[in-house]
């Protein structure tokens, strides 16, 4: 048996085990029809982390349209865009917080000084610990801080969660 509920501008089927099955009350969530597109926007410059966060994003329960890019300037210019698709939504930036041209915190900076991405969730990614970095990623706007796991399983758990709260969970304000 297969149910919709619509949730966050999405119709989401889930699918109910039947009574003859050990997995009664288990749901298969599924997307079926998306009345707008959910991108999320990464930004990563080292070219091996970006194909771990598309492994990540990839097996991921929930369906998103990825957009990664190299520095934060190309990032910029794609969600700044007055050109871009209308039914797009940004549901969720993620920046990798040490980058060599942009820092992530002062990405997090411009991205609150644009109209357009100032309410976009952005969330840091990062392989350290330090408090000033956290701290720093706060202060500048970031919505979350994640430090990377060093076993892909973890990532690939933590890249699942985030995107399960910010783009199915969480409740945008509307663009």
């Amino acid at each position: 048996m297969f149910i919709a509920v619509w949730r966050g501008g999405v119709y989401k089927s889930y699918q109910l085990a039947d009574e003859s099955s050990d997995n009664l009350g288990v749901l298969n969530l599924g997307v079926v029809m998306a009345q707008s597109k959910i991108t999320v926007v990464a930004v990563e410059n080292d070219s091996g982390e970006r194909e771990l966060l598309q492994m990540a994003v990839d097996s991921a329960p929930v369906a998103v349209d990825l957009k990664i890019f190299e520095s934060g300037e190309d990032a910029l210019q794609f969600l700044h865009d007055d050109a871009s698709d209308p039914l797009r939504m940004v549901a969720l930036v993620i920046l990798d917080f040490n980058t060599p041209a942009m820092s992530g915190d002062h990405m997090v900076e411009r991205l609150r000084a644009h109209v357009k991405t100032r309410l976009t969730p952005v969330v840091m990614l990062s392989g350290s610990a330090r408090e000033a970095d956290l701290r720093s990623a706060y202060e500048k706007g970031a919505n979350g801080y994640l430090q990377k796991p060093v076993d892909f399983l973890e990532f690939s758990q933590l890249i699942a969660t985030t995107l399960q709260f910010w783009c199915v969970c969480n409740r945008p304000l509307a663009r």
